[in-house]
């Protein structure tokens, strides 16, 4: 039997920060959204075999130009689970 799921979710730890540029200080988004498709295989009472891919979306990288950027920390995961 196959599964397949979706997983979306939003953070935003603090939603009144401030960066300081050029002398003025300038609102930014702390926010972390995350998108996680996930698909797996499951032996009723005995196994499950799953496959979830997290596709994180933040702005803590900074770019060339000095504005913040995605910082590139997607996640993949197998997951195996036995009932003994």
């Amino acid at each position: 039997m196959g599964v397949a799921g979706l997983r979306f979710d939003y953070y935003d730890p603090n939603s009144n920060a401030f960066d300081n540029r050029g002398g003025r200080q300038i609102p930014y988004s702390q926010a972390i959204t995350t998108v996680s498709p996930m698909v797996g295989l499951v032996l009723p009472d005995r196994a499950r075999l799953v496959f979830q891919y997290d596709l994180i979306h933040n702005a803590y990288a900074i770019g060339a130009n000095g504005i913040p950027t995605n910082l590139k920390d997607n996640v993949a995961t197998l997951r195996l689970q036995v009932q003994l």
